[in-house]
């Protein structure tokens, strides 16, 4: 599949501006962005995440992100897959010490223990086999 137009084959409207994408299992995951209000000439961050399955070669809807996602997108924070079926997020919210995991398998989110100091910037990765296995 030739991709010339990505914007065109997401479903949502968001622009790639300050968005995070992950492989989690055989999934490309974005989430964050801003959407355009067009009444007001502003923006308001994106609630929609938007999957590409490594697969079936297509996008899909993903997962609605909490509040205390949304919030601090333009903010640091980490995200990485955990194994195939899972994602956290580590230094959000308010203390920027709150911790999510998200399960796809369960299609929920996950209230974790906070980290003990406050996150005010960091990097992660994963690690992938050819067959998307984490």
């Amino acid at each position: 599949m030739k991709i010339t137009d990505l914007q065109s084959l997401i479903r949502h409207d968001f622009d790639l501006t300050h968005c995070v994408c992950i492989t989690v299992g055989h999934f490309y995951w974005i989430l964050g962005g801003d959407s355009v209000i067009s009444d007001q000439n502003s923006f308001k961050n994106q609630e929609k995440t938007s999957m590409f399955s490594l697969k079936k070669e297509s996008w899909i809807e993903g997962p609605d992100l909490p509040k205390t996602v949304i919030n601090p997108m333009v903010d640091d924070f980490c995200i990485t897959a955990l194994n195939r079926t899972s994602a956290i997020f580590i230094g959000i919210g308010q203390s920027k010490q709150e911790v999510l995991l998200y399960d796809f398998a369960k299609d929920s989110w996950f209230q974790l223990e906070d980290t003990p100091k406050k996150i005010t910037w960091c990097t992660s990765s994963s690690a992938h086999e050819k067959d998307y296995k984490q």
